[in-house]
């Protein structure tokens, strides 16, 4: 049930998202979830925990799914953190004994478990991330499009510097040689019909062979 997550975030545009969905592909692998028609009535049940803890606001996005009509036969997947996860399977394993299914799957959606739209979602899990260097020179990756936040600076104590310190800068670490000019770099991205073209033909191993995806962080 568990899957491997790359550890870097990236920014895609939608148009280019839906064209990954697969149609009447099925998913077998995971552990079944519980489906919100099953659990007794009545039917408007509390709403479950949301699957992204965030402080955004979802409210638009919640109205505009609500007036969506989902094929209760559909195929879908979650995907929760490990811990999540273990509780949930611990929290089905605890109601094993009980033979109504309405009423098993009722308590799991009321002590706070996951209750899926559709019959068919599978549960998997997600504990490791791994490392995608070409991920970065993917198509369809618009890293530059992300807004750039300022978050409060934390008062983190600076420390004496020392010469080991300075080999260790981070603008030299950034592309992994300290003689990479930036104008050489924005030159070479621009010789070669500038930053949409060099993304879209994957030319960023021409400009630094070794280590083509820090090449193009560094001139973002």
């Amino acid at each position: 049930d568990e899957v491997l997550a790359i550890n870097d975030k990236v920014v895609l545009r939608a148009e280019d998202l839906l064209t990954w969905m697969c149609v009447g592909t099925e998913w077998r692998w995971g552990l079944r979830a519980v489906w919100r028609g099953a659990c007794a009535p009545p039917a408007d049940m509390p709403r479950h925990a949301p699957l992204a803890h965030s402080k955004l606001d979802f409210s638009d996005v919640d109205s505009e799914k609500s007036t969506i009509e989902v094929d209760a036969e559909a195929p879908g997947v979650v995907v929760f953190s490990y811990p999540r996860y273990c509780r949930y399977r611990a929290l089905i394993a605890r109601l094993e004994g009980i033979q109504a299914t309405w009423l098993r799957d009722s308590l799991v959606a009321a002590l706070g478990g996951y209750a899926a739209p559709t019959k068919n979602t599978r549960i998997l899990y997600c504990k490791d991330t791994f490392e995608y260097p070409e991920l970065e020179g993917h198509e369809f990756v618009c890293n530059h499009l992300a807004p750039r936040l300022k978050g409060r600076p934390r008062g983190r104590r600076r420390r004496a510097t020392t010469p080991d310190d300075r080999d260790h800068d981070p603008a030299k670490r950034a592309v992994g040689s300290p003689d990479v000019s930036l104008r050489a770099l924005y030159a070479g991205v621009v010789s070669r019909g500038g930053y949409e073209a060099v993304c879209r033909l994957r030319l960023w191993r021409d400009l630094h062979r070794e280590q083509p995806a820090r090449t193009r962080r560094h001139y973002e």
